[in-house]
């Protein structure tokens, strides 16, 4: 679906809003913003953690500080597929 969509946008700052249904498939949003190291902004609307493979490597190589907005229940979890080292949620 946004398989790799932004990847490698340098001069992208704020990641357009996320929303993900049980509709979206597999890998959908891999790789989305990889790259993308201007990217220090990032709001999501689930309350939940997707599946790892929907989200893998999603945020990889973006700023090394940045906030990620997201509903107050949406575990405070790192890493690939989840929020990045460095940002504040």
């Amino acid at each position: 679906m946004y398989n790799q969509m932004f990847r490698d946008c340098t001069s992208l700052t704020d990641a357009p809003e996320i929303m993900l249904s049980s509709a979206n498939a597999s890998n959908c949003m891999s790789y989305m913003f990889a790259g993308c190291t201007s990217l220090s902004s990032v709001t999501v609307h689930f309350k939940t953690w997707p599946k790892a493979s929907y989200l893998n490597n999603w945020l990889s190589g973006v700023a090394p500080t940045g906030i990620f907005r997201c509903p107050a229940e949406l575990p405070d979890e790192r890493g690939n597929g989840r929020i990045p080292e460095g940002w504040t949620k």
